[in-house]
């Protein structure tokens, strides 16, 4: 085991404060109008689940304690919703300081690892319930450090934020399988199927989805469907999607019969617009992070497995979150945010046997400020500025990657932490 740290707890809470008072004062959104699902949110808040579709309904906790906080200081459910993101903002800012002290990893990390323009995203987008699931998942790990059983109620909770809590439930299933802890296994199994069927029942006086199509054939239809959209540029149409689209059909035909409430498909076109959508996805929200993991991931791979089960839990999950989140949705720089566990959990431990001098150190965190500076002023562009700013980014992920190669390695056997 690693000697604890020599900081004092309260040096890592005041760096954690100071870091999200600063993301909250910096990139401030103010109070706007919800959009998109977030306006079915507000209407769970407002105690009406019945007149949203029941993939949002099920997602009841955000809301309910955004409504609990409004009763609770009287304020209105659109504000209420600003302030439950300014308090998730510092819970995980404060979870995640607490993490690495009891990982042994310095204070310092934190702001490099979270002054990135994904934070910015999720705190901007307040009215879904990101932020929200990303505090109560850094809870989780931050528990599981200490004990998986006292992690397990956060677990639950998890579940009645978002369904998609089922992906860190399987991660936590198979790695306890493969430990052999068949106790823990059998617990999360049945936290999980818990968990499930109480939103399920949350969920069952709302709207049935709009395709008129069970979860299975819709997710059947679903991968497809955005794989060809995110990674081909090949962008398909139906007639139940097509208020959601921003492309109109170059042809359409009528389906035999009908495909739940699907009565015509048709076709768009290719829209190479949308393969440097789903790259933004991937090179914006964390600096030079994917650059650096892919190459400690192609240095370490085979001392993986003499990390312990909660560096494995959370380098699974985030691995599984950012392979999916081009298949999972048409939104796919949202989805990616998900898998911040791989950049803010187990990524620092992943360089945790590198030996740095101060020059090198300097080098990493000026690309690091370099790529995010072009992450956040890329938001909102488009065409060959985008295009542009997308490529330096690019290069800057390179840069670190290679730029790895001529730090001295260690071999991890050793310094792994193990349980």
């Amino acid at each position: 085991m690693n000697k604890p740290p020599k900081s004092p707890v309260y040096t890592y809470v005041l760096v954690a404060a100071a870091t999200a008072v600063s993301i909250a004062f910096l990139a401030n959104p103010g109070i706007y109008q919800p959009y998109l699902e977030g306006a079915a949110y507000l209407q769970i808040a407002q105690g009406h689940p019945e007149a949203t579709y029941s993939y949002y309904a099920g997602r009841v906790l955000h809301p309910f304690a955004v409504r609990v906080l409004a009763d609770t200081f009287s304020m209105d459910l659109q504000r209420a919703f600003f302030v439950s993101a300014v308090i998730s903002l510092l819970a995980l800012c404060v979870f995640l300081s607490l993490y690495l002290r009891k990982r042994s990893l310095t204070p310092a990390f934190l702001p490099v690892l979270v002054c990135v323009p994904a934070m910015v995203m999720l705190y901007r987008g307040y009215y879904f319930h990101d932020l929200f699931h990303a505090m109560l998942v850094a809870a989780f790990f931050l528990a599981y450090s200490y004990s998986a059983w006292i992690a397990l109620p956060i677990l639950f909770l998890l579940h009645w934020t978002r369904e998609s809590t089922i992906l860190l439930s399987g991660c936590l299933a198979v790695i306890s399988l493969r430990r052999r802890d068949w106790a823990l296994a059998l617990a999360v199994a049945l936290v999980a199927a818990f968990g499930m069927d109480m939103t399920s029942i949350a969920a069952h006086s709302a709207l049935p989805n709009k395709h008129g199509l069970n979860a299975l054939e819709m997710y059947a239809l679903k991968v497809p469907y955005d794989f060809c959209n995110n990674f081909l540029g090949l962008v398909f149409w139906t007639d139940t999607n097509a208020s959601t689209l921003s492309f109109s059909p170059k042809w359409v035909v009528n389906i035999p019969g009908h495909l739940g409430s699907i009565h015509q498909v048709g076709f768009c076109g290719f829209h190479p617009s949308m393969i440097l959508h789903t790259l933004a996805a991937f090179l914006i929200p964390f600096g030079i992070g994917p650059g650096i993991a892919a190459r400690m991931i192609r240095e370490g791979r085979r001392a993986l497995p003499q990390y312990d089960c909660v560096f494995q839990t959370a380098f699974a999950y985030g691995i599984t979150c950012l392979m999916l989140a081009p298949v999972i949705g048409v939104w796919p720089e949202r989805y990616v945010l998900y898998a911040w566990p791989l950049f803010w959990l187990a990524l620092p431990e992943l360089l945790k046997p590198l030996t740095f001098d101060h020059v090198q150190t300097i080098i990493l965190i000026a690309l690091h400020s370099a790529a995010c500076v072009v992450g956040f002023l890329s938001f909102g562009r488009s065409g060959f500025i985008q295009f542009a700013m997308l490529m330096i980014l690019m290069v800057l992920n390179i840069a670190a990657y290679y730029f790895l190669k001529s730090i001295q390695y260690q071999i991890m056997g050793q310094d792994a932490p193990q349980v």
